[in-house]
């Protein structure tokens, strides 16, 4: 997990190919995904979803990798996730989904990013 959150994409893919489970998650249900995610480590986003890394993944919160990667004003990261088919629709459980979480952040790009993509239909 530390490897994810600080972006060491070496060390993850090391990890990975000598069996770590990309699905394994810490106490509150977060993955390696979410934490990079979350800090805008975009290759190992991409890395994890490349290995299987589920998009729509939630923790204990309901909250997805893409609401980290958009409370933190993250917007390559949204991008990545949004190709691979993260919702921008989840609701976590306080009823907030990843819009509503860049705008509580001013992270006014990944706000137009999410607008542009609109509800999936």
């Amino acid at each position: 997990m530390l490897a994810a959150q600080q972006g060491q994409l070496r060390i993850v893919e090391l990890l990975l190919d000598r069996g770590a489970r990309i699905g394994t998650t810490m106490s509150d249900g977060r993955s390696m995904i979410f934490f990079a995610a979350g800090q805008g480590h975009s290759e190992v986003v991409r890395l994890l979803l490349d290995r299987g890394a589920e998009a729509n993944v939630c923790d204990d919160e309901g909250q997805t990798p893409l609401m980290h990667a958009a409370m933190n004003g993250h917007l390559e990261s949204v991008e990545l996730l949004l190709e691979s088919g993260a919702s921008s629709e989840i609701k976590s459980r306080a009823g907030w989904t990843a819009l509503m979480y860049a705008h509580n952040a001013n992270a006014s790009e990944v706000v137009k990013c999410l607008e542009a993509r609109g509800p999936r239909r």
